[in-house]
């Protein structure tokens, strides 16, 4: 089998910003990915805000100039995993940005927090294959993503099945 990413975790949090708080801009020589589970919050990446919601995602390149806000009466929720890659930097790079993230993702998400904390055997190993199918997901190419609904891609995947 194949891999497309190699990724190697740096740091994965699950933090509550209360109105107003977040963190000031900065960049860093790894890759951030940050999805919001709960509530309303403002990515600046290089000097352009994003409205993020729940179930969005920043993927915030290396050396990237970045920071959150929570919204006024808002709080937020974001899981947070800071991480470098050994293989497939080229092909994330292309992806960058501001994404809608599909169903499951955001338990996923929560997932790695939990492994992370916990700290149970193989915890680094599971989250870096958590985080390597994320990755695959997010870099999908479109066309091929909206070809087949999950239930034809389920039906197609069984009948295959001897």
């Amino acid at each position: 089998m194949t891999t497309v990413f190699e990724p190697e975790i740096i740091y994965v949090t699950k933090s509550e910003y209360k109105e107003g708080w977040g963190f000031k801009e900065h960049f860093h020589d790894y890759y951030q990915l940050i999805t919001v589970c709960l509530g309303i919050c403002t990515v600046t990446i290089n000097g352009e805000n994003h409205l993020l919601f729940e179930g969005c995602s920043a993927l915030i390149g290396k050396n990237v100039p970045h920071s959150l806000l929570t919204e006024k009466n808002e709080r937020c929720i974001v899981v947070d995993i800071k991480f470098l890659l050994h293989k497939g930097e080229e092909r994330l790079n292309g992806f960058l940005g501001i994404h809608a993230t599909p169903g499951g993702f955001i338990g996923s998400m929560d997932y790695i927090a939990s492994e992370a904390v916990n700290k149970q055997p193989l915890f680094k190993e599971i989250i870096d294959c958590r985080l390597t199918e994320l990755l695959m997901i997010l870099t999908r190419p479109r066309e091929a993503a909206l070809l087949y609904s999950p239930a034809e891609v389920y039906s197609y995947e069984l009948s295959g099945i001897a």
